[in-house]
């Protein structure tokens, strides 16, 4: 049976006493982020009552996964519908009706329910705390009180999101005590290295994130090398990160995935440390502004390479691609901002596992690349973004590509009817994105017709395309979703024609909801 959880939508004449009506979807989301940002402080307790007064429910069900992030709970459960007491619906609505003057009272109700409730709640947490298994808290000022408490109450949680809650070592000492953590997200916290020293009690982690923790330096990374069961690791952001850092991070034998994007005292001494991590599957050096092209020189000698991203690493030029072309294994590979030409894309025949190749803003690039491309047959996604020098005929080259399911030439402006119809010979295509074509108009959506497997369209700033050109989607079966962001000459009249007889297709284009007694 497929899984339905009751959201709670208040009617806009609903009493405050009457139960609001409720539609089946994939989660349940509580509106009081709404108010967040009217609120004068939202503090550990309020954390608190929300949490409690999400187990007031009438069917104890077991749901494996909580979400509490920025004000707003989230419950995925598996199998089983659940309803929200009516408590629930009406503390729902005070906070909609709620404004900044109300606040002190609404508070104040809230907090005279909960005490009413807080017995029959601790009974629910101790029925229901040790089946959760995931929690997610982010943004909050959490104090170690409220951390004793979600230790207490989740005993057995297995991952752990903390990002951006102003941790300190004194949080970090009663996190440890969650023995059964695999996952743990400490991101966008200060605390120093004497907190990842505790982290490092968590032997069974295979997941960490320290992601901008900006005050970690090569003293604490020493320790993790007792986290034998690691695999993956991301130090992303963290400023006081270098080579001699990556000697310590070399320790871990059993790592598979690494994130040292922004870390800009990296260079291609550190990644020589590296070699020691014969399992390493996935690196992401983005925006490491300090890796030439001798530095690349290593990566051949990572035998399982199989991800690499190389976003904003402005120093590389075509001897540093040469390199990447060598990796045999590659079967992701994000290249963007690069002062490349055509002929160094020669090579790239070589990574004949390649499935996903996403090209960036290199704008020296012409429709030559494209034939180097086109030798890439197991290629599934390719994306060719602010590459200007990409024209129609250089998509006519990529015939070849019939495995090809995903194609984005987004800011490749020359583009017009005619290449579209070129892309139409890889009939695979589950989703296209094209912008800032004017050259792109009502004959597209007829070649586009012939995609019958296309389920995701974007023609964001396409300029000509009009009302008129949308009853050609009636001829695409399977299309869900339609990007019409800054189409000018999409009216009203053509946004009712969508909601109306192609209801099935979500529309994006960044406009308010449709009035449909207003257009007719």
């Amino acid at each position: 049976m497929t899984a339905q959880i009751t959201r709670l939508v208040p009617n806009k004449d609903q009493s405050l006493g009457n139960e609001p009506r409720r539609a089946p979807i994939r989660s349940v989301k509580w509106w009081g982020r709404k108010i967040i940002s009217s609120l004068p402080s939202f503090t550990p307790s309020w954390v608190e009552s929300l949490l409690r007064t999400l187990f007031q429910i009438q069917e104890m069900p077991r749901f494996p996964f909580l979400r509490l992030q920025k004000g707003s709970l989230a419950v995925t459960e598996g199998r089983r519908i659940f309803q929200v007491s009516k408590e629930c619906a009406k503390l729902e609505v005070d906070f909609l009706k709620s404004r900044v003057e109300d606040v002190n009272e609404i508070m104040e109700k809230v907090q005279g329910n909960i005490s009413k409730l807080r017995k029959e709640n601790r009974e629910a947490l101790g029925k229901i705390g040790p089946t959760i298994t995931k929690l997610h808290l982010s943004g909050f000022l959490l104090t170690v009180k409220m951390i004793k408490k979600i230790v207490s109450y989740f005993p057995n949680l297995q991952e752990l999101v903390c990002s951006n809650c102003s941790l300190k070592k004194s949080h970090i000492k009663e996190i440890t005590k969650l023995k059964a953590l695999v996952r743990l997200d400490v991101s966008h916290n200060q605390f120093a290295d004497s907190s990842v020293v505790k982290i490092a009690e968590l032997k069974n982690l295979t997941f960490l994130s320290l992601a901008y923790c900006q005050n970690i330096s090569m003293k604490g990374l020493k320790v993790l090398h007792k986290l034998a069961y690691l695999e993956q690791l991301s130090l992303e952001g963290c400023k006081n990160i270098n080579d001699k850092s990556l000697s310590a991070v070399a320790k871990l034998v059993n790592l598979i995935a690494l994130n040292v994007s922004s870390c800009s005292q990296i260079t291609g001494v550190g990644l020589n440390f590296l070699i020691a991590l014969k399992k390493l599957t996935k690196l992401s050096l983005k925006l490491c502004l300090n890796i030439k092209d001798d530095g690349l020189k290593v990566l051949p000698r990572f035998p399982q390479l199989a991800m690499l991203d190389l976003t904003s690493c402005y120093n590389i030029t075509n001897r540093g691609l040469e390199f990447v072309f060598a990796c045999s294994k590659l079967q992701k590979l994000v290249i963007a901002y690069f002062r490349v030409t055509d002929e160094v894309f020669e090579g790239v025949s070589q990574l004949k596992m390649l499935k996903k190749l996403v090209i960036i803003g290199c704008l020296n690039l012409t429709n030559r690349v494209c034939e180097s491309l086109a030798t890439l047959t197991g290629l599934e996604q390719l994306t060719l973004e602010n590459c200007e020098g990409i024209t129609d005929n250089g998509l006519a080259q990529l015939k070849p590509l019939t495995d090809l399911q995903f194609l984005s030439v987004e800011g490749c402006h020359h583009i017009s009817n005619t290449g579209v119809h070129y892309v139409t010979a890889n009939s695979n295509l589950k989703g296209v994105k094209f912008s800032k074509a004017d050259g792109i108009s009502g004959a597209a959506f007829q070649h586009l017709g012939k995609l019958t497997k296309l389920e995701m369209l974007s023609l964001k700033r396409c300029r000509n395309v009009i009302d008129t050109d949308l009853p050609y989607l009636k001829e695409m079966k399977k299309l869900r979703v339609l990007g019409l962001i800054h189409c000018p000459r999409i009216t009203e009249r053509g946004r009712v024609f969508l909601k109306e007889r192609l209801p099935h297709i979500q529309v994006l284009d960044g406009s308010v909801p449709i009035d449909l007694h207003r257009v007719r």
